[in-house]
């Protein structure tokens, strides 16, 4: 009897696998493993983007992660009084990120840090969107690329906040290799709660087009409008004042 079971057991996982170099959605489907995290969901139930960076937070924290010794974590978003519910769902039993502002920090422990490792080149358009609150006026979310030892800061947020804030940074279509950060200081006076909720990445798979992108008139006073960099070139714009003029490395152009 033992070893009919046996010879079931390895039956039935032979049969619920997927041959090497393919990936087993949760559905059971298998697509080739190329396909996850590719800022599309493939399976019919999208689990190859489970932890793909988007996060509701409402399961897990979808391959963020917060290492350091002040530091985020996946908490029930009725830990605070307010906003005292979560972006996703407006529910106080929905589950967000959060620094609780009672932590003790020193100056070798000053920042609470939420990474995620992106490994695929996003689509040229590609945006971070997430959404925040935060209860001191003099603190700010800092969005963080790096790459080996270089960093490079792509957004401060606005603050105090009125309940939940949406917040969003051009990633673009840089190699992958790279992590993002939301990156906190802990303020040495005083106490600061910080939630995170509803992390997107928005229009980043390969062929998505963003919104507006048909308006190509821009006087480049505020922003770059609808014109992107394409950072698979050799040679990036830059947006700079005086003249509202845009130039290509030593070459300038009205």
């Amino acid at each position: 009897m033992w070893r009919l079971l046996a010879l079931l057991a390895v039956y039935l996982t032979a049969a619920s696998s997927c041959p090497d170099g393919m990936f087993k959605c949760v559905n059971e489907e298998c697509l080739p493993a190329g396909l996850v995290c590719d800022f599309k969901k493939d399976c019919k139930d999208g689990s190859d983007e489970s932890f793909c960076g988007s996060c509701n937070f409402e399961a897990h924290s979808c391959g963020w992660n917060s290492s350091t010794k002040y530091a985020w974590t996946r908490q029930w978003a009725n830990v605070t009084l307010v906003p005292g519910q979560d972006h996703t769902s407006g529910s106080p039993w929905g589950h967000v990120m959060y620094i609780d502002g009672e932590q003790k920090c020193s100056f070798l422990t000053s920042k609470a840090i939420l990474e995620y490792s992106v490994a695929k080149r996003a689509a040229v358009g590609c945006q971070l969107s997430f959404w925040y609150h935060i209860r001191d006026e003099t603190s700010s979310i800092h969005v963080v690329m790096v790459r080996g030892t270089a960093k490079q800061e792509l957004l401060k947020t606005a603050s105090p906040t009125d309940g939940w804030q949406n917040a969003r940074t051009l990633i673009g279509n840089r190699p992958g290799g790279y992590k993002l950060q939301f990156s906190f200081d802990c303020p040495f006076f005083g106490s600061t709660d910080v939630m995170l909720d509803d992390v997107s990445f928005d229009q980043c798979a390969e062929g998505d087009v963003p919104p507006g992108s048909e308006k190509l008139s821009c006087h480049f006073e505020k922003d770059t409008c609808s014109w992107y960099h394409d950072y698979s070139a050799s040679i990036l714009w830059q947006r700079v004042r005086g003249g509202h003029q845009y130039h290509q490395g030593n070459d300038w152009y009205d």
